[in-house]
């Protein structure tokens, strides 16, 4: 099963996606401050990354920018999950390389489903 890194200065947000990829077998490595992640995602290691994308401090564009630049790092796909939703998130998302672009609300079960379906083997994931 995948380790999978969910960061998000909600709390709740991270609690109920990390239950939820929980319940499927995936370990869970759960971050609430974005100054952290940089460090943590070196030190574990994980399979996919979850960003939001606004947080203090730091958003997560600038934070998957900051990821990408590590060599060990760099092949990590990282799906972003915001409030906003919209053509203009979802085609900066693609363009700058965001393997997953997920809005809030949400089902968890349906992000599971959605990251899951990313990290299959033949899924075409460029990262």
């Amino acid at each position: 099963m995948a380790r999978v890194m969910i960061v998000d200065d909600e709390r709740h947000v991270v609690e109920t996606l990390g239950l939820a990829f929980e319940s499927r077998g995936h370990e869970t490595i759960s971050l609430s401050d974005p100054a952290a992640v940089l460090s943590a995602a070196m030190r574990e290691r994980p399979d996919v990354i979850i960003l939001d994308l606004l947080m203090p401090g730091i958003d997560g564009y600038k934070l998957y920018h900051d990821l990408m630049a590590d060599e060990l790092l760099s092949s990590t796909p990282v799906a972003i999950i915001t409030g906003h939703s919209g053509p203009l998130y979802e085609r900066i998302s693609r363009e700058i390389g965001i393997s997953l672009h997920l809005v809030k609300p949400f089902n968890p079960l349906d992000v599971v489903n959605r990251v899951e379906k990313l990290l299959a083997p033949g899924s075409g994931n460029t990262h």
